[in-house]
């Protein structure tokens, strides 16, 4: 999925500083392993690939991990939920936000 670079930076989404202020071209989603989508997750799917990085999202943390698509690697946490990101935060390893956390 195409990401649109000046949307993330108007966003206030926080760019891992192990990026280098660096934003992926594309966000790559694997669905291996799926034979089909239910209804929810093909809605997310259609919100992450219109909503252009101009409007946040995010998925409560107690969504169970089978309805997360595999996507964790995409989730930055701020305070009691996830928001989507278009960086691998695992392997930046900058998975939480902290200063959206203790504002």
């Amino acid at each position: 999925m195409k990401v649109e670079k000046d949307a993330v930076r108007r966003s206030g989404m926080m760019i891992p500083a192990a990026s280098g202020d660096s934003i992926p071209d594309y966000m790559y989603i694997a669905l291996k392993g799926k034979r089909a989508l239910y209804k929810s997750e093909r809605m997310m799917l259609e919100m992450l690939a219109n909503t252009n990085w101009e409007r946040p999202m995010y998925i409560a943390i107690a969504v169970g991990a089978e309805n997360r698509l595999g996507m964790e690697d995409h989730f930055i946490q701020e305070g009691l939920a996830y928001r989507f990101t278009p960086f691998n935060t695992q392997a930046l390893d900058a998975s939480i936000d902290s200063e959206k956390m203790y504002d």
